[in-house]
């Protein structure tokens, strides 16, 4: 056969599989089209390929072998499976209405509602951490608290230690408020004092420099490390810490005598004591004692003519008598309530000067309310020994109790019971009896009293 008619024949093979397969494509067009069409109108097609198939385990049926499951076998597992789950409404064919929702889908839309529900989630994570942080800060603040309150009663029990004479439960206490409360100044001041006690004069001078750091206008701070420094031989550093300390409350007395000692340990001039130079200057009256039995009343010619005596013409020498008369002539009554605790002192020191009784008697006048007032910021060591003096020889059991509850209530309470004296104590320990024998006080009382006065 030439060529020519087998390139004739080749084209026409071609031509009729060119034609069966347009046939098999249309064929396979109109029948999609048929089933579009029903889809359109809302009918369930059956047939292949339109239900998941499941087998008896619920799984899905892939790469099904044609020789376990034949193509009949297959429909009809395919058909009963997808009714059965279509009557329980797990598999549910799609329709072109459902499909056609996508239409209605706007993007522009579906960003907004996701970027304002970023934007709530971000608002509600920023106040959840607001939240927190606050939570945090009250913790801190309240935990800040606890430690200044557990400061203060340690502190507390530290000063009933150290009235009582336990020097080391003392120390102990405070070096635990301490770590409490590393700003709480009058600590370091009171451990100071402990530590000089014990003999540990470095140590005292170091924690009588932390407490004038956090407070460089707390005096207590200044005597104590003019104390420690005293001990440690420091002379003239002790002197200007005595110095500062003066500038700071000019009518601290106990500073001058310090001062004094300091200065005669220096050799340095030091000067007496000046506690009359401020003294009320007192009228004097000229009083005629008449004797009965004498002649006086008949000889007030010659005492008029005999020649007088001025006031400075008297010797130094009699002037301490002269003060000790005037002191038993006033009467208490007639003196003022004082209104500083300048005052005070001024009338108690020189006006009242070696009267105990009228000393009592202005006290009862002017009451522990007034007393309490006047020395809230605090009471010099010697006033202090003196209003207990008082309190101890010339007033009932109740109302000394009274000016002793007084005096614990001041500002200095502490250091004044450190630095009491024999007398002091002595006083105290007998108001303590009284109040225990004549004022119905119990023991268990009247020894809270004593220990709170250090004895």
């Amino acid at each position: 056969m030439d060529k020519s008619m087998l390139a004739q024949l080749q084209i026409r093979n071609n031509a009729n599989e060119m034609h069966s397969f347009m046939s098999d494509l249309n064929d396979w067009t109109d029948d999609i089209k048929r089933k579009d069409q029903k889809l359109r109108d809302g009918e369930v097609v059956e047939g292949k390929g339109f239900y998941e198939l499941l087998d008896d385990d619920g799984d899905l049926l892939q790469d099904v072998n044609p020789e376990v499951m034949n193509e009949e076998e297959l429909q009809e597992h395919a058909k009963t499976t997808a009714e059965k789950f279509a009557a329980n409404q797990r598999i549910k064919p799609k329709t072109y209405q459902e499909y056609h929702q996508w239409d209605k889908f706007n993007v522009d839309d579906q960003l907004k509602d996701f970027d304002e529900r970023e934007r709530q989630e971000a608002l509600a994570q920023k106040k959840k951490e607001q939240i927190e942080r606050q939570r945090q800060k009250n913790e801190q603040r309240l935990a800040k608290r606890d430690k200044k309150q557990e400061a203060d009663l340690l502190k507390e029990e530290g000063n009933d230690a150290f009235r009582s004479g336990k020097l080391e439960e003392a120390l102990e206490c405070y070096t635990m408020s301490i770590l409490s409360n590393p700003n709480l100044f009058s600590t370091y001041s009171n451990r100071s004092a402990v530590l000089h006690k014990l003999g540990r004069d470095g140590d005292a001078e170091t924690d009588a420099d932390q407490a004038i750091k956090l407070n460089p206008r707390f005096t207590k701070a200044y005597l104590r490390r003019g104390a420690a420094r005293e001990a440690l031989g420091k002379m003239e550093e002790a002197l200007k810490d005595f110095e500062h300390a003066l500038t700071l409350e000019p009518c601290n007395r106990q500073t001058k005598k310090l001062m004094r000692k300091v200065k005669k340990s220096l050799g340095m001039v030091v000067e007496e004591p000046e506690d009359d130079e401020h003294a009320d200057t007192v009228v004097l009256t000229k009083i005629s004692v008449t004797e009965y039995g004498s002649d006086s009343e008949y000889e007030d010619d010659a005492a008029t003519n005999a020649p007088t005596t001025k006031p400075s013409d008297l010797q130094p020498a009699h002037q301490p008598a002269r003060k000790e008369l005037l002191s038993q002539l006033v009467d208490p009554g007639e003196l003022a309530l004082p209104q500083s605790s300048t005052h005070f002192e001024h009338v108690w020191s020189n006006v009242l000067k070696g009267n105990l009784q009228a000393r009592a008697a202005w006290l009862d006048k002017m009451g522990t309310d007034v007393l309490g007032r006047l020395f809230k910021q605090g009471i010099e060591a010697e006033l202090f020994s003196g209003l207990l003096e008082v309190a101890g020889s010339c007033m009932p059991p109740q109302q000394a109790y009274e000016i002793l509850i007084t005096l614990s209530k001041t500002d200095r309470f502490d250091m004044n019971v450190m630095m009491a004296s024999q007398a002091d104590h002595f006083a105290v320990d007998s108001i303590a009896s009284n109040l225990q024998e004549h004022a119905g006080f119990t023991e268990h009382d009247c020894l809270a009293l004593r220990k709170r006065y250090g004895l």
